[in-house]
């Protein structure tokens, strides 16, 4: 990223990003195969990775999103992702550049999503988890910067860039379209509400808005367990979730059974069960009513181990359980896995859902 730091208030960090984007790869590769002849190839062995960023999708209008893409390598070696968007938009002046990259003009085709360093999973929440839960809970307009939802019909183009860290670099594009009759999708009412100190165990109603029927026919409600650091849900993996229902979106409206769980900072996630786009609802917090547990640790046995109320551990090495999900995405420490959640509830133990942690943790985390 350049002119890093002296772009005044358009300025979106102080120091520059040590990675090409996915764009400057392919002028470098455009280079090699045809622009220059002055260089000598030297096989390295190294097999590159192979990359898959997943479906297209139609997506609402001014609704947050995430992609998600899998890469496998043959050689074992530690692969790193990283998300680009590669429309690149009409040529602008020096006095509306900075509005322009702002903006969602109705032609559109600039660029909204700004370029990150690479990490270990391939997920990518647009914008970050952390700008979403700060501008919901802080009203903070800047959260956001260099990051802008689409507000009218266009096309997205985004890449999917793996490195293996030997020379090996492969990419695969997505094509995520917006579709301006649908959205934003919004929690709108009902018990699950700002602010809110709600007892484990009880039914409470949710109400959300029915302008994305077009495109999803089923949401799926999960409740998010959040620390108090924010900052540290930069790239939407650490985020412990419990799925509490699917629902038929042209309802509009559910009765969600909570977990009789002791959460402090949580949050409500509706999402379209067979697309990628979501919405948050703001704070809530869960008092516990009888017997119930704390939320699970974010480590997990191994096969065959079983698991004592309060047992934590702390080897990230042993993070694939007999929980794992067949065909889950592998991403370095950034991967998946699911583990069913039962919890002591009017004295008999009951499967209440799944829990989704990421593999990398610590004891106690």
């Amino acid at each position: 990223m350049a002119y890093a730091g002296i772009c005044g208030a358009e300025n979106l960090q102080y120091n520059t990003d040590a990675t090409f984007h996915a764009w400057s790869i392919q002028q470098v590769n455009d280079y090699v195969a045809s622009g220059g002849s002055c260089g000598t190839l030297v096989a390295t062995g190294n097999t590159p990775p192979s990359v898959d960023a997943g479906a297209d999708y139609i997506i609402p209008r001014q609704t947050p999103f995430r992609l998600l893409g899998a890469a496998n390598d043959t050689d074992g070696d530690e692969l790193s992702f990283q998300w680009d968007g590669l429309d690149r938009g009409a040529v602008t002046s020096p006095e509306t550049l900075g509005s322009d990259l702002g903006a969602d003009p109705v032609s559109g085709n600039n660029p909204l999503f700004r370029s990150f360093l690479p990490k270990s999973s391939g997920e990518r929440i647009f914008p970050r988890i952390s700008q979403l839960l700060l501008g919901l809970d802080e009203n903070d307009s800047t959260s956001a910067k260099g990051e802008t939802l689409p507000a009218s019909a266009r096309v997205m183009n985004f890449r999917l860039t793996v490195r293996d860290g030997n020379s090996g670099v492969a990419a695969d594009d997505v094509r995520i379209s917006v579709d301006n009759a649908s959205g934003p999708l919004e929690i709108t009412g009902g018990e699950l509400v700002s602010g809110a100190s709600l007892m484990g165990g009880g039914t409470y109603s949710l109400e959300w808005s029915t302008n994305t029927t077009a495109i999803c026919g089923n949401m799926t409600v999960e409740l998010l367990s959040l620390s108090s650091d924010y900052a540290s849900y930069c790239d939407g993996t650490d985020l412990p979730e419990l799925i509490l229902g699917s629902f038929a979106n042209a309802a509009g409206s559910a009765m969600v059974t909570l977990p009789d769980l002791q959460i402090d900072r949580a949050r409500v996630r509706l999402a379209c069960s067979d697309n990628i786009f979501f919405t948050l609802s703001e704070g809530l917090s869960i008092e516990v009513q009888g017997n119930g547990v704390p939320v699970a640790s974010r480590c997990k046995a191994t096969d065959g181990t079983t698991l004592e109320h309060g047992a934590q551990f702390s080897d990230a090495s042993d993070a694939l359980g007999a929980g794992a999900e067949a065909g889950r995405s592998e991403g370095g420490g950034g991967g998946l896995f699911w583990m069913p959640l039962m919890l002591l509830l009017a004295g008999s133990w009951g499967l209440a859902g799944w829990l989704r942690q990421p593999t990398s943790c610590s004891a106690g985390a």
